[in-house]
C-alpha cells in the first residue's frame, strides 16, 4: 500500500556507509585470495614448449591469480577457466591468508557441467580468520524486492578487494535448464574475479561462471546457490580434469584418422564444395584410418571429408578443419626467430596433437560424438566415443646421449606408419643432433632411423643407451 513520504521510516546518518562496510567485511571473511601455478617444464623438448601447443581458453601465464569461495569442511570454490590440458599442469595451489601467510591446497576436482573446481585445505580445516559462506537454497522468487548486492572480489596482491553494486531483486531471468535467477546488474564478465549475488544477510544467492561446453570460450552465466549446492552434494567431477605429472599430462583425444588440409581443388575432387559451404567449414580431408580405431569401426574411410563433430546431446556443431599445414610458411625460421634453439624441424608425420584432434581434445577423451562427414557428394554421420590418442612421437621415451652429442626417441606408431614399418621393425628416431660432436661429424642427422648398432637391432630408446 502507498505510504506518503511523512510515513517514511528515517534511516540514521551514516546507516547507509555502515551497512555498506559490514557487508564487505562479511563478504571478505568468506574469500580467500588463491594462486595457481601452472609447470611446463616437464614437457619441455628440444626448446620446444608445449605451452604453445595448449589448447585453454585461459591467458597463457603460468601464474594465476583468482579468488575463492570459503566452504565447510575445509573446502574452497573457485571459477578456475582451465581445459584439461592446462589442468593437468598445475604443480602448485595455495591461499593466502590475512595475515600474508600462505596455506597449500590439495585439488579436488572440477565439475563437469560448469567451471568450477573444488579445492580442500591440506589439514581438512577451514583456517581462522576464514568463515564457510552460507549459500541460500531458497527459490529467488522469495526474494522479490529484498536488498541484494552484486559482489565482485577481486586478488589484489595476495590480499581480497570486495567491490558492491546495491540494488533490488526487481526482474528474473531463466538460465539453462529453465533454471530460475534473479537479474542483478554487475555480474560476471571478469575471468580475473569471483563474481556473485549477495543478499542483505549476508547469504550468497548465486555465482557466475562458465558452461563447459567444449567450445574454447562460453559465455558467463549465474549459476544459483540452489544449484551450487547440488553440485557440491553430487559432486559430478569430469575425471579429465585432473592434476597429473610426467607423460600423463598430454591427453589428447582422437578418433584415429590422419588428415591434411583441403584445398579448392580437393574439394572439387571429393564432391565437397557445397557441403563445405553449407557447413561453414574447410574441412579436413582422412588420408589415413587406423586399424581398431573408433572413426574404422564407425565407417569413416580414407577419402572422406571432415565436415564438423557434436556431442551426442547437443546440437551445438563445430568446425573440423585442418589448418596446420600453412602452404609457403617457413617453420624453422619462425621456431629459430622464437629462440628455441635446437629445433629440429617440424616432423614429415602429421602430428597428433594438431589438426581436428585439437577440437576432440576440447570436447574431452570419452565423450559419445556425432561426426559429420561428405563422401561422393553426400552428407553422413557417424555416432563413436572419442578416445585418448595412444602415445605419439611428442610424448615418446626419449634419451640423451652426451657421447654421441644426439638425443633419441622410441619409434611410435604414425613413425612407422610414415616410414612403413610394421610393429616388430627395429628403430628408433632421431631427434636432435649437436653440432661438433660424433653424430654429426659421422653424418647422422635429425629424424633419420637408426634400426641397428653393431649389426644388432635396437628396440627402443634405452636399448639404443645400452647398445
Amino acid at each position: 500500500a502507498f505510504r506518503p513520504p511523512a510515513e517514511w521510516t528515517r534511516e540514521p546518518v551514516g546507516a547507509y556507509a555502515d551497512e555498506w562496510k559490514a557487508m564487505k567485511e562479511r563478504v571478505a571473511a568468506y574469500t580467500v585470495p588463491l594462486y595457481v601455478h601452472l609447470d611446463d617444464e616437464d614437457n619441455r623438448k628440444d626448446g620446444f614448449s608445449r605451452r604453445y601447443r595448449s589448447y585453454s581458453s585461459h591467458s597463457e601465464s603460468t601464474d594465476i591469480d583468482l579468488v575463492g569461495l570459503v566452504l565447510p569442511e575445509g573446502e574452497v570454490l573457485a571459477a578456475l577457466d582451465l581445459d584439461a590440458s592446462k589442468m593437468s599442469e598445475i604443480d602448485k595451489i595455495e591461499a593466502t591468508l590475512k595475515d600474508g601467510t600462505k596455506v597449500p591446497l590439495e585439488f579436488v576436482g572440477a565439475f563437469t557441467e560448469m567451471k568450477l573446481s573444488v579445492f580442500r585445505f591440506a589439514d581438512g580445516k577451514t583456517p581462522e580468520g576464514l568463515v564457510p559462506a552460507t549459500l541460500d537454497r531458497r527459490r529467488p522468487e522469495s526474494r522479490f524486492l529484498e536488498p541484494v548486492f552484486a559482489a565482485d572480489v577481486k586478488n589484489f596482491n595476495g590480499k581480497v578487494k570486495v567491490e558492491l553494486l546495491r540494488s533490488q531483486v526487481a526482474e528474473f531471468k531463466v538460465g539453462r535448464g529453465g533454471e530460475c535467477v534473479p537479474d542483478v546488474d554487475g555480474v560476471g564478465g571478469s575471468d580475473k574475479a569471483l563474481s556473485m549475488v549477495v543478499y542483505a544477510d549476508g547469504t550468497v544467492g548465486g555465482l557466475s561462471s562458465k558452461r563447459r561446453s567444449g567450445e574454447r570460450y562460453s559465455s558467463d552465466e549465474l549459476v544459483s546457490a540452489a544449484k551450487l549446492a547440488k553440485y557440491l552434494a553430487e559432486r559430478d567431477f569430469d575425471p579429465q580434469f585432473a592434476i597429473r605429472k610426467g607423460k600423463d599430462r598430454v591427453r589428447i583425444a582422437w578418433i584415429g584418422v590422419e588428415t591434411q588440409r583441403m584445398t579448392d581443388e580437393l574439394a572439387r575432387e571429393k564432391k565437397a564444395t557445397a557441403l563445405m559451404a553449407s557447413a561453414g567449414t574447410s574441412g579436413a580431408l582422412v588420408t589415413r584410418v587406423w586399424t581398431n580405431s573408433p572413426a574404422a569401426k564407425a565407417g569413416i574411410a580414407a577419402g572422406d571429408v571432415l565436415l564438423n563433430v557434436r556431442l551426442k546431446k547437443s546440437h551445438r556443431m563445430q568446425d573440423l578443419q585442418d589448418e596446420d599445414s600453412v602452404e609457403g610458411f617457413d617453420w624453422e625460421e619462425f621456431f629459430s626467430m622464437m629462440g628455441f634453439e635446437g629445433y629440429s624441424g617440424v616432423s614429415p608425420w602429421p602430428n597428433v596433437e594438431g589438426g581436428v584432434n585439437r577440437t576432440f581434445t576440447n570436447l574431452g577423451i570419452g565423450k559419445a560424438v556425432v561426426v559429420a562427414f561428405a563422401r561422393n557428394g553426400e552428407r553422413k554421420e557417424a555416432e563413436l566415443t572419442l578416445e585418448q590418442a595412444p602415445v605419439h612421437y611428442q610424448t615418446a621415451k626419449r634419451i640423451k646421449n652426451k657421447a654421441l652429442g644426439m638425443i633419441v626417441s622410441d619409434m611410435t606408431f604414425e613413425v612407422r606408419g610414415y616410414f612403413k614399418f610394421d610393429a616388430a621393425a627395429p628403430g628408433v628416431v632421431i631427434v636432435k643432433v649437436q653440432p661438433g660432436n660424433p653424430a654429426a661429424i659421422g653424418g647422422l642427422k635429425p629424424l633419420e632411423i637408426i634400426t641397428h648398432v653393431n649389426n644388432e637391432p635396437v628396440t627402443g630408446a634405452k636399448d639404443f643407451a645400452k647398445k
